[in-house]
């Protein structure tokens, strides 16, 4: 076996690599920094003669699957055979939001906990953290998860907050999870009640529980019902001001999907015609809405 400079063909990056007769092995490109990938000897030239559109399509997601897979630990050796089974691999993210949780997961897996500091040192490099075809999409993801205040960014510094550490948890799990659509009104006291104090306790249930950002705009529309699409539960709290959880509930209801309705106790009066057919677990405190949605969930 030799050491030869070899260019990885997925990030670009050229590297001293060992060439066998039969395979190479790449280490520390930016598909597998700290570590090393083995891609067969005959799949060099077949995957660098593709055509552009789709060495652009394909070269990302090997790229990602590369870097999962080497930061947990696991071996990964490329063939031309492997590579109908990687794009279609249930590992391969296919939305923003999945994409998101890809980064959360690494996160998760180099801090001992939120708040702690992960330092992306070829933060330019990184957006295979994502599977993301390009730097742009990475930093519209980590502005996505900043403004759902899942983490906190200054340049290459990243931290996990409270909430983020437990969706990265939760993700990590969500093969054992249900997901939950949350929907309420876009007032930040409200959200901030149901992610530190509500949203926990339905998690515990066995939920993954996600809320869509409420404004009066057709993307966020779009946005909460593909929230609804991807998730087997819906929870609607009720409000004088919350015609778009009224309209998503109706969706929700065509879609003849399981939702629960909750109610604040000072809204009944104002909202008293409108929730005469839903039957809304009425609610005081957020322990007590908590208690209520865990016991309705756990039966």
């Amino acid at each position: 076996m030799s050491i030869e400079q070899k260019r990885c063909l997925f990030c670009e990056k050229i590297v001293y690599a060992k060439v066998a007769e039969d395979h190479y092995v790449f280490r520390d490109c930016y598909c597998a920094p700290d570590a090393a990938y083995e891609m067969g000897a005959a799949c060099y030239e077949p995957f660098n003669t593709l055509i552009h559109s789709r060495k652009r399509e394909l070269f990302p997601l090997l790229s990602g699957y590369i870097r999962e897979h080497t930061d947990t630990g696991h071996p990964v050796r490329i063939t031309v055979d492997d590579l109908d089974h990687i794009v279609k691999s249930p590992m391969v993210p296919l939305t923003l939001e999945t994409k998101g949780e890809k980064l959360l997961q690494f996160l998760h897996r180099h801090a001992n906990g939120p708040n702690e500091p992960v330092i992306l040192h070829q933060l330019t490099h990184s957006f295979n953290l994502t599977y993301s075809p390009n730097m742009q999409e990475f930093v519209y993801i980590l502005e996505m998860l900043k403004t759902d205040m899942l983490l906190d960014r200054v340049g290459p510094t990243i931290k996990l907050t409270e909430k983020g550490w437990r969706a990265a948890l939760a993700s990590l799990q969500s093969e054992n999870l249900k997901h939950c659509c949350v929907l309420v009104t876009s007032d930040k006291e409200t959200q901030h009640l149901w992610s530190s104090s509500i949203i926990p306790a339905v998690e515990q249930c066995g939920y993954l529980a996600q809320y869509p950002e409420f404004t009066p705009s057709g993307d966020a529309l779009e946005e909460v019902m593909r929230a609804i699409d991807r998730s087997e539960l819906v929870i609607a709290d009720l409000n004088p001001d919350s015609d778009l959880v009224y309209f998503a509930s109706g969706y929700t209801k065509g879609k003849q999907m399981p939702i629960i309705w909750t109610i604040h106790q000072d809204a009944v009066p104002e909202l008293q015609r409108e929730v005469s057919g839903m039957r809304p677990i009425v609610w005081s405190s957020p322990e007590e809405l908590s208690s209520l949605l865990q016991h309705k969930l756990m039966k």
